[in-house]
């Protein structure tokens, strides 16, 4: 037993949500952008991160604070909307 492998059933969410996040911002910018990128840095401005926030919200189901584009980058979006309290509404890749 010593060498099982333990499943994190939050897992696939966490991946499906980061494609999805990523997928997003780099629709909105025009370009592939990274996983750890701060969002300003990717060249999100106030007109698109408010696009970006309308997108996130519909897609996930979720309410994001109007100041998301400035105080994060692409990882704690998806913390936001992986939280106990907003479970995403994408499918887990398995």
């Amino acid at each position: 037993m010593e060498n099982a492998r333990i499943v994190r059933p939050w897992r696939p969410w966490l991946v499906a949500v980061q494609a999805k996040v990523i997928g997003i911002i780099s629709a909105l910018v025009g370009r592939d952008v990274e996983a750890d990128e701060p969002l300003m840095d990717a060249g999100l401005d106030s007109l698109s991160g408010a696009e970006l926030k309308s997108q996130m919200e519909a897609e996930f189901g979720v309410e994001l604070p109007e100041t998301v584009v400035f105080d994060c980058r692409a990882p704690q979006i998806m913390h936001i909307i992986t939280s106990p309290h907003h479970p995403p509404r994408v499918k887990p890749f398995v």
